[in-house]
């Protein structure tokens, strides 16, 4: 497989590879976009999209225009603003409550995942100190892997 160039191109090279692949465009001998593809390290794909594009930009340049200037364009009229329509400042009230009351849910919610969370952090540093306790047990007597536990995480021995 051909390795592609990874920095763009420069503008001349562009355009002499656009030039390459117009020149010849009806008849353009088989394999010319390989050979200018592993060239120039980019694909055969991106080449025909440049001579799509080439053939674009010149057929806009050529096509016929309105002869003359421009009309001008005419000023947009200003609008009477509205009464707002009964209906709708009733659901504008409706969706306010709506709200108010989500936001209110929702605080809720929060307050309790904050709870649970505290709980499941002391949850786990109790988890933490018993297990630490219990390996300090095993080597040593209950009086002093607590004092030594409790020295530790910072806790009463009694704890």
């Amino acid at each position: 497989m051909t390795n592609y160039s990874k920095l763009p191109l420069e503008l001349s090279t562009r355009l002499k590879l656009a030039t390459q692949m117009l020149v010849d465009f009806p008849q353009r001998p088989w394999g010319q976009a390989s050979q200018l593809a592993g060239e120039y390290g980019v694909s055969r794909q991106w080449l025909y999209r440049l001579r799509n594009e080439a053939i674009a930009a010149l057929t806009e340049r050529f096509k016929p225009k309105p002869p003359g200037p421009k009309p001008k364009p005419k000023e947009a009229k200003v609008q009477k603003k509205q009464k707002a329509k009964l209906a709708r400042t009733r659901r504008l009230v409706v969706r306010r409550k709506q709200d108010k009351n989500d936001a209110i849910r929702r605080k809720q919610k929060l307050g309790r995942r904050d709870r649970r969370r505290i709980a499941w952090e002391k949850m786990k540093f109790r988890r933490c100190v018993v297990h630490h306790y219990q390996s300090l047990k095993k080597t040593q007597n209950n009086k002093t892997a607590a004092q030594q536990t409790a020295s530790h995480f910072s806790v009463g021995a009694e704890t």
